[in-house]
């Protein structure tokens, strides 16, 4: 937070204006070895009030529909004064995924959609 979002670099400064620009984010994060993926992460790290007072979103997908990950990222975004919703997504790439994409199911669509009703609503309280 510290770099007061100027950046020597041209691409961290893009990074930073498409990030700054949004009210809420839904981070859609695999599982890598039990945890939160190290490129996302440093994405993350880059940047800093960016992400201040805003609240995200999680989605997940892993051997165990990265619910690991999740938990990470719930102790994660806090550090940017971000509130993170309770509503959660997991995909499990055994049962979740076709040649074509994600299946829908009703219990996934519901889940999301509840999900996504929880952001929405934490972005109305921060006033955005």
């Amino acid at each position: 937070m510290m770099a007061n979002k100027q950046y020597d670099s041209e691409a961290v400064t893009a990074w930073s204006q498409a990030i700054d620009a949004c009210d809420g984010y839904v981070f859609i994060t695999p599982e890598y070895n039990h945890g939160v993926p190290a490129a996302l992460k440093n994405a993350v790290d880059s940047l800093g009030s960016e992400w201040s007072n805003k609240s995200s979103a999680l989605v997940g997908y892993g051997a165990v529909g990265g619910v690991r990950a999740v938990e990470q990222w719930r102790q994660i975004l806090p550090n940017f004064s971000q509130h993170v919703v309770r509503g959660a997504v997991d995909l499990s790439p055994f049962t979740d995924f076709a040649e074509d994409g994600v299946k829908s199911s009703d219990v996934k669509v519901q889940g999301l959609n509840g999900m996504l009703d929880e952001l929405q609503a934490a972005i109305r309280r921060q006033g955005a």
